[in-house]
């Protein structure tokens, strides 16, 4: 059993619900569920240490009978957070802007094909007859847990992207809006250098996104990753939040210029 399962969860997991806060009923329950697994987890989780703690001591039958029963159940209880982190993933690919309709197709083609797999491991483990076949299966579990890390963070870095390249959209009709008032007053020989100009910069400043857009990309979808070599989801996240800062700086330019118009 490996401590790093906790920072995945933790780290994955939150790092995509402390930008954005539950909307909809199934995913909030969804989230509920996934936190109440995973605290069950963790305890399941310290009592399978004491087990082994005990059994290592005085190797007994009894022992080696209880250590049996709590890894079977921490290894239920890893299978069912894990499971009901996928829903949560789902959930919020359903709702999230900006998420195409064929990346969200894929999204949940992953999240089913990886359900199907960790569900196939919960037969397993309740048919475990022993510690040597329950060591078996979690070393199967071992063998993927990189892919299925992999492909849960770049779930997550697809819904971030499509959330502000939906953004992205609204500030390219915000621009276009402000060009068409522009373009107005220009053609009632008004002066409109300054106004164009401040356009620009604007245009400037939104250019920067994709810059930071494109880094974000690479990070989270390394190119030749047939092996699922793992990826900073972290390192993603914050380009794809930066981009983010200079699409609303560039939209504040843009609104300030339009309310100049207005006001004018």
């Amino acid at each position: 059993m490996k401590k790093k399962l906790l920072v995945f969860f933790a780290f994955g997991f939150f790092a995509l619900f402390s930008v954005y806060k539950p909307v909809l009923a199934d995913y909030s329950q969804a989230y509920n569920n996934y936190q109440y697994q995973y605290n069950l987890y963790r305890q399941d989780y310290e009592n399978f240490t004491i087990a082994k703690a005990t059994y290592l001591t005085y190797q007994t039958l009894t022992t080696q009978n209880d250590l049996l029963e709590k890894m079977r159940t921490v290894l239920l209880s890893r299978n069912r957070v894990m499971i009901s982190y996928l829903a949560t993933l789902s959930q919020k690919a359903m709702i999230a802007d900006g998420l195409a309709p064929n990346d969200l197709a894929t999204t949940q083609r992953i999240i089913g094909e990886e359900t199907t797999f960790l569900s196939s491991l919960q037969n397993q483990i309740s048919a475990a007859a022993t510690i040597s076949d329950l060591n078996t299966i979690n070393t199967t579990f071992a063998n993927h847990y990189q892919q299925l890390d992999t492909e849960a963070k770049q779930i997550v870095g697809q819904i971030l992207l499509g959330k502000t390249d939906y953004e992205d959209s609204k500030f390219a009709d915000l621009t276009a809006r402000s060009k068409l008032q522009v373009q107005r007053l220009s053609n009632l020989g008004e002066d409109t250098q300054s106004l164009s100009r401040g356009i620009t910069a604007a245009e400037s400043k939104a250019a920067l996104y994709d810059d930071k857009r494109s880094a974000a990309v690479e990070v989270l979808y390394p190119k030749n990753n047939f092996n699922f070599q793992k990826i900073d989801l972290l390192a993603g996240q914050k380009l794809i939040l930066d981009g983010r800062q200079y699409l609303h700086e560039a939209g504040s330019f843009l609104l300030e210029i339009l309310k100049q118009i207005t006001n004018g």
